[in-house]
C-alpha cells in the first residue's frame, strides 16, 4: 500500500507582483515522507498543497513508485532530487514544475524561449492573444487533440496539419495562468512537435520539433530584436523597483521570529542587524514564535507587522534594517 504524508510547513505563501515565481517556488520549504507513492500521486499532492502547477511530460511512466524523504528541504532543491533518483529531468518554469525524460529540460526551455521570440515578429493583434495569460484546467480522459484545437480557436488561427498528433487521453489537470505561447509549447513538446503560425493566412501549423535549430533560430531572432532596436534609439533599461515601490501579501503561522526577519531582509537583499542591548532592555524574546499575515502592504507595514509581536521596532536606512 502506498503511503505518503506532507507536513505543511510555509513560511512566505506569496510574494506578488515583487519576486518571479520560480524564485518563490524554489525559496519554500518542504518537509514529506513517501513511501512506494505513484509519481503523478505524489508530485499533484504536493502541488496541491504548496500551490503550484506540474506539468509531467506524457513519455513519463506517471505510475512508477517513489520512494523519499525531506525535512525542511527547500523545494527546488527536493524536486531536482526526486528527479535524480528516478532518472528523471525537472526545471520550475514561472509557478509551474515541468518533469520530463533525461535531458528534455534545456530543450523545452529553448523551445519556450524561441517560441516567445517568435511571437513578437508577429503583427500586434496576434502578439496580444499570445501573450495572454489564463489558467488551464481540464478533466480526466481528456484527448490532447481537442485541447489543442481550443488553444489554436483562442490564438485566431485555424489548426493545419493535426494529423501529426497521435491520439490520446490524458488525467486530469490544472494550471496557473500561463502565456498562450507556453501553453502551446507545453501541450505539444510530449509529442516532439512544435508549431510556427502563418500571419497572412491565420494558420498554425504543426511541425517536429527537431525541424528547427532552435539555438541558432533563438540567435537570429535576438541579433534582429537588438539591430531594430538600435536603429531608432538607444535600448532604455528598465530600472528595479525600489523598496517603497514593492509590494507584498504574506502568510505565516507559528515561525520563529529572527529566523522570518532574517528571510524577510535576505529576499528585499536588506542586511539585517539585531541590536541586542537595546533588545534585552525591552525583554524581547527573538525566538519567539509569532503569525502574521498582510496584503498589498508596503514594506514599513510588512516590517511593522512582524515586529509588532514582539514589541520590537526596526529602522531601515540604506540598505541596513536594524531591528531594536
Amino acid at each position: 500500500m502506498s503511503r505518503f504524508i506532507i507536513i505543511l510547513t510555509l513560511t512566505l505563501i506569496t510574494l506578488q507582483n515583487t519576486f518571479s515565481q520560480d524564485n518563490v517556488l524554489s525559496s519554500r520549504r518542504v518537509s514529506v515522507q513517501w513511501a512506494e507513492v505513484p509519481l503523478r500521486q505524489g508530485v499533484m499532492r504536493l502541488a496541491e498543497v504548496y500551490d503550484f502547477g506540474v506539468w509531467l511530460d506524457r513519455r513519463v511512466d506517471s505510475s512508477i513508485t517513489i520512494q523519499i524523504e525531506a525535512s525542511q528541504e527547500l523545494l527546488g532543491e527536493f524536486v531536482k532530487r526526486l528527479a535524480a533518483e528516478n532518472n528523471l529531468d525537472v526545471t520550475i518554469h514561472e509557478s509551474i514544475i515541468y518533469i520530463g525524460l533525461p535531458k528534455s529540460v534545456t530543450k523545452l526551455q529553448q523551445l519556450l524561449q524561441y517560441q516567445r521570440q517568435q511571437a513578437k515578429q508577429l503583427p500586434d493583434a496576434m502578439l496580444k492573444k499570445l501573450v495572454n495569460r489564463e489558467a488551464t484546467k481540464y478533466p480526466i480522459l481528456t484527448e490532447p487533440s481537442r485541447l489543442l484545437k481550443t488553444l489554436v480557436t483562442s490564438s485566431g488561427c485555424k489548426l493545419t496539419d493535426e494529423e501529426l498528433l497521435p491520439p490520446d487521453l490524458w488525467d486530469s489537470n490544472k494550471l496557473p495562468p500561463l502565456p498562450l505561447s507556453d501553453r502551446l509549447t507545453l501541450l505539444l513538446y510530449g509529442f516532439d512537435l512544435t508549431y510556427t503560425i502563418d500571419s497572412d493566412k491565420h494558420e498554425l501549423k504543426l511541425q517536429p520539433i527537431d525541424s528547427i535549430k532552435l539555438l541558432n533560430e533563438i540567435e537570429k531572432i535576438q541579433h534582429k530584436q537588438d539591430k531594430n532596436d538600435n536603429s531608432t534609439k538607444e535600448k532604455q533599461q528598465t530600472k528595479p523597483p525600489t523598496l517603497s515601490q514593492l509590494r507584498f501579501t504574506i502568510k505565516v503561522q507559528d515561525h520563529e521570529a529572527k529566523q522570518l526577519l532574517t528571510n524577510l531582509a535576505a529576499k528585499l537583499e536588506l542586511e539585517i542587524v539585531f541590536d541586542e542591548e537595546s533588545l534585552k532592555k525591552k525583554n524581547i524574546d527573538l525566538n519567539k514564535r509569532i503569525s502574521m499575515e498582510v496584503k498589498d502592504a508596503t514594506s514599513t507595514i510588512l516590517f511593522r507587522a512582524a515586529t509588532k509581536p514582539l514589541g520590537a521596532t526596526f529602522k531601515i536606512k540604506a540598505n541596513t534594517i536594524t531591528i531594536y
